[in-house]
């Protein structure tokens, strides 16, 4: 738990750019994936983010906030594109569909970001995005 909460400080350290973000993926994966709990989508898009946020724990508990944190989206690979063969067959309208296109958006750009910073982990930037807190 207190790993847990070590990961959550220190994203609440990052810079005010990366907090708007931050925000965006908490509100589309975590905030609105409560008001469709009872679909499968809403299940599977809250079981993909803690999940990921568990490996994420897991990686900062190692390393430290480090480019590898990316990693913890690696469940979204799978959910992103779901979830678009879930609005096909659906093929409806309305709020709820509007929250899947913007989980699809928000997370393929995540998965960009993502990409690129494993990818800098991997060819040798591995120092703490951040200083490490005593």
């Amino acid at each position: 738990m207190r790993a847990m909460i070590s990961l959550l400080i220190d994203m609440m350290r990052i810079s005010w750019p990366w907090k708007l973000w931050l925000g965006i993926l908490i509100l589309v994966n975590m905030i609105l994936p409560l008001a469709y709990i009872r679909s499968i989508e809403g299940q599977a898009t809250l079981v993909s983010l803690f999940t990921g946020f568990v490996i994420m724990t897991l990686i900062h508990r190692k390393k430290g906030y480090v480019r590898l944190l990316g990693a913890g989206h690696v469940f979204w690979i799978v959910l992103v594109p779901w979830l678009f063969l879930r609005i096909i067959a659906q093929s409806g309208t309305g709020i709820f569909n509007s929250w899947l296109i913007g989980v699809i958006a928000v997370n393929s750009l995540s998965l960009v970001i993502d990409a690129s910073d494993v990818w800098r982990y991997m060819r040798g930037e591995r120092a703490p995005l951040m200083p490490l807190r005593p």
